[in-house]
């Protein structure tokens, strides 16, 4: 008996040292607490999506789904998550979810327009901490079935965050939070192209217009904003700056061919010296971008007759180029309206018109005027003039 009972308390302790091991394996613990239930109410501003015609916001504020996050701040650790694709309509573009969580819940982030459950087993949003959740990573590209867009009109990508949760504990009535999105991407409208009375060249004999090429395209951003940026790092070993990656609009290039960044302007068949500009061509979303070795260009490809007696071939460009000293730099949530005005002789034997050959070279010939006005989104308008 007194074997049988020092064999069956060596049992019990082995027993304890397991739980003891696999409790402390937890990592992180989720804060425990008192049910609580977030009636939370989320807006956004909008944005459009690449399309022919004009680049109206009507179709651009559509939130459709959103995926929510409660996490204890003094722990760092995300008490509940949970994807929502039915969404309730609070007036004023704005939806309306219940997110039940508990009351360690103390800040709330929200993303919206995912388009499916990234927070399930095995998915990049199936994080347990904050500072995971700051470094998972959206791509302004899909490659299957085929290398496209991932903003489309009614799948933005916005984002936000709130401290600020009212009331509900323990009680009958749900606490109360809001959260206002701020757009990840950013926006390049080709709106106008005209050609200045002084003009020469007759179009469709001495040159005519290809395509609309978006080049140095990045395509990676942080779901999450820090320091004003989704690509910046946050200091205190939160998270590096976003390492790039790239796609483009032009053909035999390395980084990824994107066909949607090159758009087709063909439909231009008459552009006469002092006619009225040609409006609302095509526009793109893309992600910020601060690399002055390869900032994202908007690219005017026109094809030239360089001999009297030659051929219309020679593929030239007029560059609009993103950096400081041009466009301005990407940034997020803007919204670049690109009027493009030409001065020069298109005739042969001649300078193409001001255009260059080598589409990655910037060229500044006339003046270029940055304006950002008020808008839902930050409208940032450029006025190019080529020629001068």
């Amino acid at each position: 008996m007194k074997v049988k009972s020092i064999f069956l308390s060596m049992l019990a302790i082995a027993a304890l040292a397991s739980c003891s091991k696999e409790e402390t394996s937890v990592d992180p613990p989720v804060p425990q607490g008192k049910a609580r239930l977030i009636d939370l109410t989320i807006g956004g501003g909008s944005l459009s999506s690449k399309a022919a015609g004009a680049a109206t916001n009507a179709t651009d504020k559509a939130i459709t789904n959103l995926t929510v996050f409660g996490v204890n701040t003094t722990t760092g650790s995300i008490v509940t998550k949970k994807y929502f694709s039915t969404l309730v309509d609070a007036g004023d573009n704005k939806k309306k979810v219940n997110l039940a969580t508990t009351d360690q819940t103390t800040e709330i982030y929200v993303i919206a327009n995912i388009g499916k459950d990234l927070t399930a087993s095995g998915e990049a949003l199936n994080v347990q901490t904050l500072t995971a959740l700051k470094n998972a990573q959206a791509s302004l590209i899909v490659t299957a079935p085929a290398v496209a867009p991932a903003q489309t009109e009614g799948n933005v990508l916005m984002s936000g965050s709130t401290t600020t949760i009212t009331g509900g504990i323990g009680g009958a009535t749900a606490a109360t939070a809001s959260v206002s999105l701020n757009f990840i991407a950013s926006k390049i409208i080709l709106k106008s192209l005209s050609r200045e009375a002084g003009s020469t060249g007759v179009y469709g004999t001495d040159f005519k217009f290809d395509s609309a090429i978006l080049t140095n395209v990045q395509t990676s951003a942080y779901y999450l904003m820090g320091n004003n940026s989704y690509i910046d790092i946050i200091a205190g070993n939160v998270r590096p700056a976003i390492t790039s990656t790239w796609a483009t609009g032009r053909n035999g290039q390395t980084d990824t061919e994107v066909a949607d960044f090159s758009q087709s302007l063909s439909s231009i068949t008459a552009f006469a010296p002092g006619d009225a500009a040609t409006q609302d061509i095509a526009y793109w979303y893309v992600f910020e971008n601060s690399d002055q070795d390869k900032p994202t260009t908007l690219l005017i490809k026109y094809l030239w007759k360089e001999k009297t007696d030659g051929a219309m071939d020679k593929e030239m460009y007029f560059p609009v180029t993103f950096i400081a000293n041009d466009a301005s730099v990407i940034e997020p949530g803007k919204a670049y309206n690109v009027s493009m005005k030409f001065h020069g002789n298109f005739e042969p034997d001649e300078n193409g018109g001001g255009g260059t050959e080598d589409p990655d070279t910037p060229i500044v010939p006339g003046s270029v005027d940055v304006q950002v006005t008020p808008a839902d989104w930050n409208a940032v308008t450029t006025d190019k003039d080529f020629g001068q």
